[in-house]
């Protein structure tokens, strides 16, 4: 009887918290009518973010080093919760000759690529600051 109730206690913890993430997410949505942009921008600044901007629909944040890639946040509001997305910005500059070149790109960090991939370190972190407001996950 004992290990029955260990087994389901444990079974109880990894359906709240072990929920699967689709691959090729990118954004996660925090499910919660009393979150507020405050609470949010705490949450972020907590985490080592600065606050960019403000307004009555979004929250953006400044760029934050981690690793060797810099990432910033967007929150919005949307119905029944908020929206959290996290950038890669690459700062790498390729020239193709006659003139062609790619410039600094700002990339949606997913749930993709390898472990120590810019993608996945971004959408670990995204990952850690939504799970720290102990509401419901939805990915999309």
């Amino acid at each position: 009887m004992k290990y029955l109730t260990s087994i389901a206690l444990i079974l109880a913890a990894l359906s709240s918290y072990g929920q699967e993430i689709p691959k090729n997410s990118e954004s996660v949505i925090l499910v919660s009518d009393s979150l507020t942009e405050s609470i949010i921008a705490e949450k972020l600044i907590d985490n080592g973010f600065e606050i960019a901007s403000v307004n009555a629909y979004s929250l953006k944040t400044e760029k934050k080093k981690i690793k060797s890639w810099l990432y910033d946040i967007v929150v919005t509001k949307i119905k029944g919760g908020y929206k959290m997305s996290i950038y890669l910005n690459s700062n790498i500059s390729l020239n193709y000759g006659y003139g062609v070149s790619s410039g600094p790109e700002r990339m949606k960090a997913k749930y993709k690529g390898m472990k120590s991939s810019g993608f996945k370190v971004g959408w670990r972190e995204l990952i850690f600051i939504a799970d720290s407001f102990e509401v419901p996950l939805k990915y999309e």
